[in-house]
């Protein structure tokens, strides 16, 4: 979970600087690749093309891509092949049950669930939601 938290931290830092105002599932169709969409933090949702448009607009060409890709065998990964936010790739496990999956990195575990091709990560304790579409 701090892993999560840091990814979620790291991505409101760079919202908030711009703005000042993101053990097994084999065969699965959960697995697949995810890109963020959105994200929330203490009640505001920003979605990524805003978050992109701000950068656009102080000038930086490169855009944010936040990608969790879900293995069929049960690992997943986090990453961020843009580099725009900096993040370490965050590896691990998931499970689930219906419509409720666990990741599990670092021996912590953030809660996740999937409805209509949208998984949403969200942390209750932090207030950080992040969204991911494929």
């Amino acid at each position: 979970m701090k892993k999560i938290k840091a990814l979620g931290a790291a991505a409101a830092v760079a919202v908030a600087s711009i703005s000042l105002v993101a053990c097994g599932g084999g065969g699965s169709s959960t697995a697949g690749t995810y890109h963020l969409t959105e994200m929330t933090q203490s009640g505001v949702t920003m979605t990524l093309a805003e978050i992109n448009e701000m950068y656009s607009q102080l000038g930086m060409e490169e855009e944010i891509d936040v990608v969790l890709e879900m293995k069929a065998d049960g690992t997943f990964t986090i990453s961020d092949p843009s580099g725009m936010i900096g993040m370490e790739d965050v590896q691990g496990t998931w499970t689930e049950d219906g419509a409720n999956i666990t990741l599990t990195s670092d021996g912590e575990d953030i809660g996740a669930t999937l409805a209509d091709g949208v998984l949403t990560l969200a942390d209750e304790e932090s207030g950080i939601s992040m969204s991911f579409a494929q």
